[in-house]
């Protein structure tokens, strides 16, 4: 799938779909310039981040894959580690990233940056 960070492996219409993003979080970027910019601005809330190899299953659509891998990093604001586990669906066009829907769990996000603390942790 190449470098997220690398421009050239998106159409400029792309289109990242995050369906269980909290309300008050990113939950949908339209265009390559906006998935650029959250994708830089990663850095500013999160050190360390670390995306593990993906896992790619082929589909019956050859312009779609799922991809499964592993994510890794550390809130700038609270100290707390972030570990992810991520679900993409990948739809492609024309050789480049047409449309990604990303799944995960949004507890994880929310206890890392310390707006909630760790279910049953009470």
């Amino acid at each position: 799938m190449g470098n997220p960070d690398d421009g050239s492996i998106y159409t400029e219409d792309v289109v990242v779909d995050l369906p269980y993003a909290p309300q008050h979080h990113t939950g949908k970027l339209d265009g390559k310039a906006h998935v650029l910019r959250f994708l830089t601005n990663i850095g500013v809330y999160f050190s360390d981040v670390q995306i593990g190899e993906p896992t790619i299953y082929e589909t019956g659509d050859p312009n779609m894959i799922i991809a499964e891998y592993t994510g890794a990093s550390m809130s700038k604001e609270t100290g707390l580690p972030y570990r992810q586990d991520y679900v993409s669906f990948v739809t492609v066009k024309d050789g480049k990233i047409a449309h990604i829907r990303e799944y995960y769990n949004p507890i994880k996000v929310l206890v890392a940056t310390g707006e909630m603390t760790e279910p049953g942790s009470d």
